[in-house]
């Protein structure tokens, strides 16, 4: 009973750490500026980590630690990016576009041509 405490124990801080260090290099490797926390990039990590875990033994390579990896970084990359996606979504057009608005005007709607 107790090695099996241990083992969850150990799996739960391997995937903290794991995830902290995936989530960080996915969020390196993403162009420009992700307005999000630590937290948040420490859980898209961990769920990227564990994501890929899973897929690694589905997809039966889990004996490779090496593909396995990189599974877990792309879709880190790909976690972060979602979660600065999804952050970002809620700011307004001025606040993304770094206070600049450009208004667009509609195609075929130019009054001046009917």
């Amino acid at each position: 009973m107790i090695a099996f405490i241990g083992s969850i124990i150990t799996f739960v801080l391997s995937a903290i750490l794991v995830g902290a260090v995936t989530g960080f290099l996915g969020r390196l490797l993403i162009p420009g500026r992700q307005d999000i926390g630590w937290r948040a990039t420490i859980l898209a990590g961990i769920a990227a980590a564990l994501a890929g875990t899973v897929a690694a033994h589905l997809l039966d390579f889990a004996d490779d630690a090496w593909i396995v990896l990189l599974v877990q970084f792309g879709l880190a990359i790909i976690c972060v990016g979602v979660v600065s996606r999804y952050q970002n979504g809620n700011q307004s057009e001025a606040e993304f576009n770094d206070g600049r608005t450009e208004v667009l005007p509609l195609p075929n709607t130019d009054p001046r041509k009917r």
